[in-house]
């Protein structure tokens, strides 16, 4: 398109111009999604973005059609009756662009095998995991829209829920069976425990006079800050909310410390010890001076 200016006033010379302006159009349909697969009866909603000549896009609307099945003016089509390969077709003025619809019927071949992913995981205690199962026929053909049933060996260790989901309850192992027409698979799951960031003992500093105590406590966290132990009887913790754990603690002293871990000094000076006795464990030490 070309523009152009003049303006000529009486005894003057006229100014003139002339200016190209390009104007934004659409030179191109891009169909979405450009291959689906369907069973007879499921939907698919599709949607066309147009390509201007600056190169951007943008979405349109378009005139749709489909040469099997049905397709509304929004989009949205509804797989037919008759298995087979099918256009859907998008127009708008002189444009336009296809997308590819494979339709097959539900198979009535009998579950063969059922395949759990991931056959294996290790998971910390207090964190998931979300499973998926694979129904085959005999051919090895994939069959969908099985009814599949999801159980665990071990509560107690894992739980499995009926959208697949696994969490980790308690150190230990776990098998993960899915059941489908008679048929199962399974996953291993081995769940560990948090390792150990810090360990806080306190009082610290503590004073204690010779011949008395002192009450000690030790808290064990994670690098997020979440407590993972507190010392509750000599050689055990207990988690707050997850029962007893496996972590081992135990004091190393110059004193005595009775069985609620209250320390008796016996010498001028001492040193009192905690070590988280797990894999990673951290220690902490804290000085008890004269009373």
């Amino acid at each position: 398109m070309t523009a152009s200016l003049s303006n000529s006033p009486t005894g003057s010379v006229p100014p003139s111009g002339t200016a190209v302006v390009h104007k934004r159009r659409v030179v191109q349909l891009i169909l979405e999604p450009r291959t689906t697969a369907l069973l007879t009866g499921e939907t698919q909603q599709f949607a066309t973005r147009g390509v201007r000549n600056s190169g951007d896009t943008i979405s349109v609307s378009a005139n749709y059609a489909a040469t099997g099945g049905t397709i509304t003016s929004s989009g949205l089509y509804t797989a037919g009756a008759t298995p087979g390969n099918f256009m859907i077709i998008a127009t708008r003025r002189a444009l336009a662009d296809t997308a590819l619809v494979a339709i097959t019927t539900p198979s009535t071949a009998p579950v063969a095998t059922v395949t759990v992913a991931p056959a294996t995981k290790t998971l910390r205690i207090g964190t998931s995991v979300q499973l998926t199962a694979t129904t085959k026929d005999s051919t090895g053909a994939l069959l969908v829209g099985r009814s599949i049933t999801w159980s665990s060996d071990a509560p107690a260790v894992a739980t499995v829920s009926a959208d697949r989901l696994v969490s980790a309850v308690a150190v230990g192992s776990a098998t993960i069976t899915a059941t489908s027409e008679g048929k199962s698979g399974t996953a291993s799951i081995t769940v560990t425990v948090v390792p150990v960031a810090s360990v806080t003992v306190t009082p610290s500093p503590g004073s204690v006079s010779i011949g008395s105590t002192l009450q000690l406590t030790a808290v064990t966290k994670d690098s997020a800050g979440k407590v993972l132990t507190v010392v509750s009887s000599p050689g055990r913790a207990a988690r707050p909310g997850l029962g007893r754990s496996r972590r081992r603690s135990r004091f190393r002293h110059c004193g005595r410390i009775d069985d609620n871990h209250r320390y008796e000094r016996r010498q001028e000076r001492h040193i009192l010890r905690y070590r988280d006795r797990s894999i990673g464990g951290a220690g902490r030490q804290v000085h008890l001076g004269d009373g």
